[in-house]
């Protein structure tokens, strides 16, 4: 027989702490992402038609609403990718 170690499970703090980097590392991906999918998000919000864009970003409009310095980030972020 051949004695495997066993990895320690992650205490309750460790665990939390791993949670709230991986939030942090996609939220930052998830509101850097409008800048180069800005032009296909424009045409969704302005087509008739239900656009899978457009809701995935929706979220992310409705936080700008609610937090006015978040939008004001977001819009000069945009402003860089649409100049």
């Amino acid at each position: 027989m051949t004695d495997v170690a066993q990895k320690p499970h992650p205490t309750l703090r460790q665990a939390i702490l791993s949670r709230l980097k991986w939030t942090w590392i996609w939220l930052t991906w998830y509101i850097l992402s409008i800048g180069p999918m800005y032009w296909t998000w424009f045409h969704g919000s302005m087509s008739s038609e239900p656009s899978l864009v457009e809701a995935f970003y929706r979220p992310l409009i409705y936080a700008c609403a609610i937090f006015p310095p978040l939008g004001t980030l977001v819009n000069a972020y945009i402003e860089l990718w649409v100049l």
